[in-house]
């Protein structure tokens, strides 16, 4: 089911309708392509061609990057658009966005948690990393050894 999608993405990107006869054409000529593609890794082994491509600037493949992942953001969002039906695809992508933007990204949990015990209280990596010296010192002086106070730690 990759494929044909693919196809009709593509028919989207140059204005081409899709029929039926262009994705067995599409369907064969991937063949030859994805052969093509194992002869560009070899190519890439290969000290001369590596140092080509090491040669090209990345100010040139920054600059192509985002234009790249902007069409295909646009395309993406342009045939979710004119869908009648929920597919599966469809239905697991939005699936996986609202389940990371929960488990990351809503709550009060600011970084791992890097002290604590279970049950109790826990200290996340933004607290420590606010902490003032005397505060880290009182916190963690059991783990770490002090010589002469808080300002001049020994590890």
């Amino acid at each position: 089911m990759k494929h044909p999608g693919r196809i009709y993405a593509t028919g989207e990107i140059v204005g081409k309708r899709i029929k039926s006869g262009h994705v067995p054409r599409a369907l064969r000529a991937d063949g030859p392509a994805t052969t093509i593609g194992g002869i560009m890794i070899i190519l890439g082994v290969l000290p001369k061609t590596a140092a080509f491509v090491a040669g090209i600037p990345h100010s040139v493949l920054g600059g192509a990057a985002p234009a790249l992942f902007a069409t295909v953001a646009v395309v993406g969002i342009g045939s979710l658009g004119r869908w009648t039906s929920t597919t599966t695809a469809t239905a697991g992508s939005f699936t996986a966005i609202a389940l990371n933007i929960l488990f990351f990204h809503v709550g009060k949990s600011y970084g791992p948690a890097v002290a604590g015990s279970p049950g109790g209280g826990v200290i996340r990596l933004d607290q420590v990393n606010e902490m003032e010296e005397l505060e880290f010192a009182e916190t963690f002086g059991g783990l770490v050894h002090w010589q002469g106070g808080p300002t001049r730690p020994l590890c």
